[in-house]
C-alpha cells in the first residue's frame, strides 16, 4: 500500500491523479533541498508543463517566493503569470536568457532554480543561479544531455547542482515520500494549490492523447479517464 492514499471529498479524482507526483516534487525540491524562503528568487524552466507548473504554484502560493517561469511557447506566458509567477519568460538561446533574468530582477541572479528540460535549457538555466545558489534538477523533459565541462562549473559562482527524483524517495525514503504526499494533500485542502490540467481523454483514446502529448503543445496535466 505504498502508493495508496485518501483523498479528501472535494478532491476531484483528476485532481488527485494529476496532484500527487508533480506537487510532491516541487515540494521535496523547495523543502529538502532548496531551503526556499520567502521573497527569494526562483527560476523555474519548462514552466509551462505539468511539473513546471506545479513548481510555479508551489513557490508562490506556500513559500511566497518570486517566481520567473520559463517556457517555449509564448502561448503558454499568461497562464503562467495566473498561477502566480512574477514574469514568464520565452526560451531562445543561453545569453539570451541570461540577459531576461537579469532585465526583470533588476540585475539580480536566482537563488533556486527549479530545471526539468535537461539540454540547452540547463546549461542557460545554470548561469542564472547567483553565489551560493542552488540549481535543482527535476526532470528531463528534452531526453538532451547537457554537456558541461568541470572548468565551466569552477567559473560559477560557487553553486550547488542537485538532482531530485521522487521515485528514488519511494524507493529509499517510503516514509519521507509517503509523508510529502500527505503534506500535499493537505496543502490542496488548505491552501488551494490545483493543477491545471489542459486536456482529458478517454482511455480508448490513449494513443491519441500521447501523440499530442508530443507535440509540446500542452500546458500542465493531460488527464486519461477510465470508465468503470
Amino acid at each position: 500500500f505504498k502508493d495508496v492514499f485518501k483523498i479528501p471529498e472535494k478532491m476531484t479524482f483528476e485532481h488527485a491523479a494529476s496532484l500527487a507526483d508533480s506537487y510532491s516534487t516541487a515540494q521535496i525540491v523547495f523543502s529538502r533541498h532548496a531551503k526556499l524562503k520567502e521573497k527569494q528568487t526562483v527560476l523555474v524552466t519548462a514552466a509551462g508543463g505539468g511539473l513546471g507548473l506545479a513548481a510555479v504554484d508551489m513557490a508562490t502560493k506556500i513559500y511566497k517566493a518570486k517566481v520567473i517561469g520559463v517556457c517555449n511557447s509564448e502561448d503558454k506566458t499568461d497562464l503562467i503569470r495566473q498561477k502566480g509567477a512574477w514574469a514568464a519568460l520565452t526560451f531562445t538561446n543561453e545569453k539570451s536568457l541570461v540577459n531576461k533574468v537579469l532585465e526583470v530582477s533588476g540585475g539580480k541572479y536566482a537563488n533556486v532554480v527549479f530545471e526539468a528540460v535537461g539540454g540547452e535549457v540547463f546549461k542557460a538555466a545554470m548561469h542564472c543561479v547567483g553565489h551560493e545558489g542552488k540549481l535543482v534538477v527535476a526532470g528531463f523533459s528534452s531526453k538532451v544531455i547537457p554537456e558541461v565541462y568541470m572548468s565551466e562549473l569552477l567559473q560559477l559562482p560557487s553553486i550547488s547542482l542537485i538532482g531530485v527524483s521522487l521515485g528514488n524517495y519511494r524507493k529509499h525514503a517510503p516514509r519521507i515520500y509517503r509523508n510529502t504526499v500527505k503534506n500535499v494533500i493537505k496543502m490542496y485542502e488548505e491552501q488551494n494549490l490545483v493543477p491545471h490540467i489542459c486536456d482529458r481523454f478517454p482511455l480508448d483514446q490513449i494513443n491519441e492523447a500521447l501523440k499530442h502529448f508530443e507535440t509540446g503543445k500542452t500546458s500542465g496535466k493531460l488527464v486519461i479517464n477510465i470508465k468503470e
